[in-house]
């Protein structure tokens, strides 16, 4: 497998160099191409064209172009950098080109690449997705309105005055006809084929580069939106093979050299983003690279990394050594955020089947009624809800999973009445601690009369004998069990449905007895839990 590595890089030119001379040191038929930022100093230019020497694998861009981030810019780099190699016709001595950056390194060796991409030859690596990829910030206003000048990483009172000023006058800029715009990571690793069919539509269709030049960053639309217009959907594997991640507030994680045991589990080829002084783990990457591939089964894929329990072992603060996420993602700083909104909530723990039929019965219009909103898989608003609530989707689960309590806060902020929300097991686990530790918290328990759920549990049934326990203590037991919380919930902030065996019904409020109503009772003991009027009462 013969692969061209196009690397974007603009600082660092002696581990650069060393980068290209490990990538083709590990590919013995394979060669680099370096586009060096043209807005780097001249002696930073220099240092790389001395370090790379007259290597024949290793070549520099010629028509090198000023990058600034967000902007079209960076899209140009490749561009110039493919026609550079068209033009000197030695695209036919390579299958594959896979875009990194000066900041990427393997996290296999690369002989598994090799392999991986005879056996998947055909494919594209590449992700191609809707709006639903961005985590953060605008989306599909990033093309639909016009941003004339280049965007800034951070906040820009210029750039937020002209988002404010075309969205009163309901700007909406028309996509090119045929287009469908695409979002994904711009590091990639595409047929060389499909790299020429790129080049050669920009150039049949400057239209496209125009209206690409004027929206927000655009190297994260181009590609993706390219190749899902010119390849067919069956080779779009819809994932990159370089794996990286993205903390609580948008910004790429950076690692170190304490995160070498790590970056070994991940399920791609490549890394991002390492600094200058992680000399360890630099070099851990190389030998790695080296190294022969060991024939095993490859795990590589869409494997999705920006889940809770990876945000939940984050640390203090960005970026230092060995710490991957914002201070605003680790637990003591969610409840932090559910505290920050002080009114009622209530929260039914039990069985999908059984907690469904529990909120349903929630009729009174004091109540706004949800469903599965910590679902695994989306964020379930209930059937009496549309998929999008006041600008909350159900698709958004990562956006969501970057920070649950701060999610549930807007969710909570965007209704009058008290949102109830239901848990079943396969939920986010993570949140129930911090759900049972805030007061505005009212926890409906129901877990422990579900079949479903005792028979799920990993200790036998009849170890869960209740013998002298009453029925909230033994709620609260199973409830443990469950979800792996160890405090125990105040009684008064506890609701519970009584065993199928008692004649009565009890809560940290109260017994009721089991000739009333059942629906009524869970609405009159939230009620009177949350101090509010009951059915029935003047």
């Amino acid at each position: 497998m013969k692969i061209l590595y196009l690397i974007l890089a603009h600082n660092n030119p002696d581990l650069l160099a060393e980068q290209a001379e490990v990538l083709i040191r590990a590919g013995d038929q394979s060669s680099v191409l370096i586009h060096y930022d043209a807005a780097s100093s001249a002696e930073s230019y220099s240092k790389l064209v001395q370090a790379v020497g007259d290597s024949s694998r290793i070549k520099l861009v010629k028509e090198r172009i000023a990058c600034r981030w967000g902007s079209y810019t960076l899209v140009q780099a490749v561009v110039n950098s493919l026609e550079e190699l068209f033009l000197s016709h030695a695209e036919q001595d390579y299958e594959y080109v896979v875009l990194l950056s000066g900041a990427c390194l393997p996290s296999k060796p690369i002989k598994q690449l090799e392999r991986f991409l005879t056996e998947n030859k055909g494919k594209e690596f590449i992700e191609v997705a809707g709006p639903e990829w961005i985590l953060d910030g605008l989306r599909e206003e990033r093309y639909r309105l016009y941003f004339p000048f280049a965007p800034s990483p951070r906040k820009s009172r210029v750039q937020d005055l002209c988002v404010t000023l075309q969205r009163a006058l309901k700007v909406r800029r028309k996509v090119p006809a045929g287009l469908e715009v695409k979002f994904g990571s711009q590091w990639w690793a595409l047929s060389t084929d499909t790299c020429k069919k790129i080049i050669t539509y920009l150039k049949m269709n400057p239209s496209v580069v125009s209206f690409f030049k004027r929206t927000f960053i655009p190297d994260e639309m181009v590609f993706p939106t390219l190749v899902g217009q010119l390849v067919d959907s069956d080779n779009i594997a819809n994932f990159c093979l370089t794996k990286f991640h993205f903390s609580s507030s948008g910004k790429p994680v950076v690692f170190y050299d304490d995160h070498i045991p790590y970056l070994k589990q991940l399920p791609g080829f490549f890394f991002r983003k390492v600094p200058r002084e992680a000399s360890k783990l630099r070099q851990a990457s190389y030998d790695l690279a080296i190294s022969s591939d060991n024939g095993r089964p490859l795990e590589v894929g869409s494997v999705d990394t920006n889940v809770v329990s990876y945000i939940l072992k984050s640390q203090v603060m960005f970026p230092v050594p060995g710490q991957m996420f914002y201070y605003s993602s680790i637990p003591e700083r969610q409840i932090e955020a559910l505290l920050s909104f002080n009114k009622p909530y209530v929260v039914v723990f039990g069985g999908r089947e059984k907690v469904a039929k529990i909120v349903s019965s929630l009729n009174s219009p004091i109540f706004k009624t949800f469903g599965n909103v910590f679902h695994p898989a989306m964020v379930h608003f209930g059937k009496s809800n549309p998929s999008e609530f006041c600008g909350l989707k159900e698709a958004d689960y990562k956006i969501r999973d970057l920070n649950p309590a701060l999610y549930l806060v807007r969710l909570r902020s965007r209704v009058d009445e008290v949102p109830v929300i239901f848990w079943s097991p396969g939920d986010n686990v993570e949140i129930c601690d911090v759900l049972t530790r805030d007061p505005n918290a009212l926890i409906v328990l129901a877990l422990h009369n579900d079949e479903s759920v005792i028979n799920s549990l990993p200790i036998p049934s009849q170890n869960l004998l209740r013998g002298n326990q009453d029925t909230i203590s033994f709620a609260q037991r199973v409830f443990q069990l469950v979800t792996g919380v160890s405090g125990r919930i105040p009684r008064e902030r506890i609701i519970v449905e009584s065993l199928k065996e008692e004649g009565k019904r009890s809560s940290g409020h109260g017994d009721l007895d089991r000739g009333r109503d059942a629906s009524l009772y869970i609405t009159n003991s939230i009620k009177e839990a949350l101090n509010l009027s009951r059915e029935g009462d003047d």
